[in-house]
């Protein structure tokens, strides 16, 4: 009897500690805990050139001021050509004044474009977003960050519908990380981030029907494979 009450005694403390780490870890990775981690290290993006102006999402990918971004975001066509913005310009989420960038690479083709915020004063107040190292898997919880609608750094919560799709751009299958959630326009170059707000990927695009408009309720996100191969490259 008293072995079978020792390790009740066990037993209970155990589950009770399971239950207690349980509690903790939700409370931990939380919406808001997740949104709080991220939010000075997603920054609102503004492109100028003339009368031209274009709204957007980049990510915060070192401690040295450089952020990710879709290369669509920051350039524009002129004569079926390709261009840069003249002006770039970013802020925080907290901020009411932009602060300057420039484009330091890009792919085109990937729809990538690396940016350098040139105050180096002001790369002290971001907050790099680690990278996730697990394997993305569909089903799992993630979480969109980005400039939504142009209208600030806001959050959305959905799932890995696939953790791989292929899609026919320019003629040319590309793969995404596709995702039940909820991105309008300026969430472009914003972050895809997994159920502890560790970066997966890159919010790129939405689908269009066969009349041109928007499907909602799915975003496709480059994974963060093929954007460390950009970064390395």
């Amino acid at each position: 009897m008293k072995k079978f009450n020792i390790v009740l005694t066990i037993f209970n403390l155990a589950l009770l500690a399971f239950i207690g780490f349980f509690l903790v870890e939700e409370k931990l990775y939380s919406p808001e805990n997740v949104f709080k981690k991220a939010v000075d290290g997603v920054l609102e993006t503004r492109a100028v050139a003339g009368e031209r102006e274009s709204a957007g999402s980049a990510v915060v990918i070192n401690d040295a001021g450089e952020l990710i971004t879709n290369y669509h975001v920051v350039s524009y066509k002129q004569d079926e050509q390709s261009v840069i913005y003249e002006e770039i310009y970013v802020r925080l989420a907290t901020e009411e004044e932009y602060h300057e960038a420039e484009v330091i690479k890009f792919d085109e083709h990937q729809d990538l474009a690396l940016l350098k915020v040139t105050d180096e004063t002001y790369q002290a107040k971001l907050k790099r977003i680690r990278v996730a190292k697990e394997r993305v898997r569909t089903g799992a919880t993630c979480y969109s960050v980005g400039n939504m609608s142009n209208q600030g750094i806001s959050i959305s919560k959905g799932i890995i519908s696939s953790e791989s799709i292929s899609i026919i751009i320019d003629n040319e299958a590309r793969k995404y990380i596709q995702a039940q959630i909820n991105i309008a326009l300026g969430s472009s170059g914003g972050a895809l981030l997994d159920s502890r707000g560790k970066l997966i990927g890159i919010t790129t695009l939405r689908l269009k029907d066969r009349y041109g408009n928007p499907q909602y309720g799915y975003g496709y996100s480059i994974p963060i494979s093929v954007v460390l191969d950009f970064l390395s490259g």
